[in-house]
């Protein structure tokens, strides 16, 4: 517990006395169910761990559930949300209990606590979802198929580009997360994270601590210093293994950094982090435009264009 105040910066205000031994008091009893619902290709991931550490730092004692999954397991999900408390010296404690997922549901909103969303230029988006050919992600959301067919057959825009259909049911998710209100709720703009200054980075840091209630008690730069360091770590390996040869190279170019089981589903590895060494690529806004003709940029402009209005974009 005394790790954040070793990072904690000169400038920040140090936590007084009082802070520290009245923690038990102040947090033991919080419940915490946070997920990471934040639009595809927006800054998810790097949400995911931010918000991960930020818990793990603030009371390491705490078990923490943590687990990123795809929607489709919904019982899975709904279990995991519902995680029952462990018990510290004779005293039931409620697990700190993070999720990332993109799809919404009704159920799963009124279990969390707290909802973390981010959001990121229609255009940029336009082109990753393409880059990684992410359109078949579609099919996760409620209603799988029918839902997407009777969403993208209404506009024929949608239906002629398989990408903005899929852009479309993403943005859905996204605004029906935003919508939820039965929790704690902060949306993130990707480019204030991937596009701009250490110090805004810290910002939005220092906004993620303080949504959830721990500003007395993790330092901004203990988190900073403790995401960078897994991605690092997670990087390494990575390259370390693609060193094998071209074809394994290749592959893990393309692949998440922890092989599928046995069944091909997930792995259930602690160290699975939804990262792959071309996770981030052209993250600067605006940047992928040149990889897109002006017929495309045009496209995403008109079919969302209050996207881009309400973002400022």
């Amino acid at each position: 517990h005394s790790l954040p105040y070793l990072f904690r910066s000169p400038e920040e205000e140090s936590p007084t006395s009082h802070a520290n031994f009245t923690y038990m008091d102040e947090m033991r009893d919080r419940k915490y169910v946070v997920i990471c619902a934040g639009s595809r290709r927006s800054g998810s991931t790097w949400q995911y761990h931010t918000a991960r550490m930020i818990m793990k730092l603030a009371d390491p004692s705490r078990r923490l559930v943590e687990a990123a999954k795809s929607s489709e397991r919904v019982k899975e999900i709904t279990s995991i949300l519902s995680s029952t408390p462990q018990s510290i010296y004779g005293k039931d404690l409620q697990p700190y209990t993070i999720l990332k997922l993109h799809e919404y549901r009704e159920e799963w909103a009124n279990l969390a606590t707290h909802v973390f969303t981010s959001h990121r230029d229609p255009r940029d988006v336009y082109f990753s979802v393409k880059r990684m050919k992410m359109e078949w992600e579609v099919t996760k959301s409620k209603g799988g198929m029918e839902y997407v067919s009777r969403m993208c057959g209404q506009d024929s825009r949608l239906a002629a580009d398989m990408s903005l259909c899929a852009m479309a049911v993403f943005r859905e998710n996204y605004l029906n997360w935003l919508s939820s209100s039965s929790s704690t709720l902060h949306d993130m703009r990707y480019e204030s994270v991937f596009d701009d200054t250490e110090e805004s980075i810290l910002d939005e840091i220092r906004t993620m601590i303080r949504v959830l209630g721990f500003e007395n008690h993790v330092s901004a730069y203990a988190v900073r210093f403790a995401v960078e360091q897994f991605y690092r770590h997670r990087a390494g390996k990575l390259r370390a293994a693609g060193n094998t040869g071209d074809e394994m190279r290749y592959k893990l170019d393309r692949e998440w950094d922890v092989p599928k089981d046995e069944d091909g589903d997930e792995s259930d590895d602690p160290e699975y982090s939804y990262m792959h060494i071309r996770h981030i690529e052209n993250p600067l806004h605006g940047q992928s435009r040149k990889y897109l003709s002006p017929e495309q940029v045009e496209a995403v402009e008109d079919v969302f264009q209050d996207w881009i209005r309400d973002g400022g974009y």
